[in-house]
């Protein structure tokens, strides 16, 4: 019965632990779903906030090349798919993935200024997408926690910046 009982412990670890994995893996996608869900209602603030995810890719494209700092070696492969083909990025500093899932968190955040349960789950994507990637040797931890701050700081950034200007256009609406 013991066997039975760890055996069934450790499978259903093995479980959360791989879902962990794979919400990390796909928090960039998840990051732009979670605030379509949050903002659907205020196009105009959903359409800043897309404005600056393009406006963060190309952030985190020109820090790369600028620090140019190598990824740790050894990469694990969360996907078979990806042994056939060559890694995205050659350089880790910021982390791109970091950076967005903080981009978004912070900027869906900022945007309502309160916590809901949207918020609870994107902090939980943005975590795991930290420890992915670390997990994974995809970065150093440095490499992780700079590309969150960079893309917390931008995402408030852009929403306070974003706002202002919403609030200079001739449709806007007072609420």
């Amino acid at each position: 019965m013991s066997n039975t009982f760890n055996y069934l412990i450790a499978e259903v670890s093995k479980k959360i632990i791989d879902y962990i994995y794979a919400l990390g893996y796909f928090s960039e996608v998840t990051m732009v779903i979670l605030p379509i869900l949050l903002l659907y209602k205020n196009l105009p603030l959903l359409f800043v906030f897309f404005i600056g995810f393009v406006l963060e890719i190309f952030l985190n494209i020109q820090l790369k090349r600028f620090y140019k700092e190598e990824r740790p070696k050894g990469r694990i492969y969360f996907l078979a798919a990806e042994m056939n083909g060559q890694h995205g990025a050659q350089f880790g500093l910021p982390s791109g993935h970091s950076e967005l899932a903080f981009y978004a968190l912070s900027f869906m955040y900022f945007s309502i200024e309160k916590f809901t349960p949207l918020i609870w789950f994107s902090i939980l994507v943005a975590v795991c997408s930290i420890y992915q990637r670390w997990a994974f040797h995809d970065h150093t931890l440095k490499q992780l926690l700079v590309g969150a701050i960079i893309g917390s700081l931008f995402g408030f950034g852009v929403v306070k910046v974003g706002k202002q200007l919403l609030l200079q256009l001739p449709f806007h609406q007072q609420k």
